[in-house]
């Protein structure tokens, strides 16, 4: 009963984002007003996701796949939804057609700040995990996008201070000087990249250990401390959903894709135990528009 509630919830919102984009100034399915076999209907499922719209990405990427992955990805959505993840938050936060996607990956962060918990975040990857069941490249990639961005942003709610919104200096130690330190280079050893990049006292994210393949793993496996090992390798993901299944050349496909590159850039330190966590990396976050 609740899998039909959220199903005619979905719907409803997916025509209520299509609507918006038909009736926006610019028609960007013109001429596709109606799209019609497999090219066609992608074209359109990929100008709704430039858009941010994701409802009505995965309606339309869901008319040209099988009946059982379309289930699969209904599936992510219920979940996504089940775990406090709303549409609704993924079309104010990406809304602007990915602009900043640091900036919207941050709004969605400040959404989740309120529930962002161990029990939250295992039930995003749950959700997340459902790209095994889809082998459709387009669906599989939206869902990889959609459940690994709200990932991604949940980990770093875990860290918001206790007005529940995601800053700078929930993740660097003073985020003025780590903006401008010429020291944060992945070439350097530890002790001589920039102090101001280190993790502020009393926060939660540590590197952790390297997750190889975020495909692969269980919810057992993210339970414990929130690691910035675990949104290395949920970027690593969204990088495949983007340049290897959506192919998405918009806007928001390519500032999406700088966005990931841009951070996983900046390796994470193999030194575990540092008090530092990863400045560089760090560093690479907030250099990307995370925590505004």
């Amino acid at each position: 009963m609740r899998t039909q509630h959220f199903n005619r919830k979905f719907s409803i919102l997916a025509i209520a984002g299509l609507m918006a984009v038909l009736t926006s100034s610019c028609n960007v399915f013109d001429p596709l007003d109606s799209p019609s076999g497999a090219e066609q209907i992608k074209s359109a499922a990929r100008a709704c996701f430039d858009q941010g719209d994701f409802a009505c990405a995965s309606k339309y990427y869901s008319q040209v796949s099988a009946t059982d992955e379309s289930a699969a990805a209904e599936l992510a959505f219920f979940k996504l939804d089940q775990a406090g993840v709303k549409m609704s938050s993924f079309l104010m936060a990406f809304g602007t057609g990915g602009k900043s996607v640091g900036g919207s990956i941050t709004k969605l962060a400040n959404t989740l700040a309120p529930i962002a918990n161990e029990t939250t975040r295992v039930a995003i990857l749950d959700a997340y995990l459902n790209v095994n069941d889809i082998q459709t490249n387009e669906l599989r990639g939206l869902i990889r996008f959609i459940a690994g961005s709200a990932l991604v942003a949940e980990i770093l709610a875990e860290d918001a201070g206790t007005d529940e919104t995601l800053t700078s200096a929930d993740l660097v130690k003073t985020a003025s000087g780590c903006k401008t330190a010429a020291a944060c280079a992945p070439s350097l050893p530890p002790f001589l990249q920039a102090t101001p990049c280190d993790k502020p006292t009393g926060k939660k994210l540590v590197v952790g250990p390297t997750i190889a393949d975020l495909d692969k793993m269980t919810v057992d496996t993210f339970k414990g401390t929130p690691t910035l090992n675990m949104i290395a390798a949920t970027l690593s993901k969204i990088m495949t959903a983007l340049n290897s299944e959506l192919n998405s050349g918009g806007l928001l496909g390519t500032n999406s894709s700088d966005f990931a590159s841009g951070i996983l850039d900046q390796a994470l330190s193999d030194d575990t135990t540092s008090t530092q966590d990863s400045p560089c990396f760090r560093f690479a976050l907030i250099s990307n528009g995370v925590g505004g």
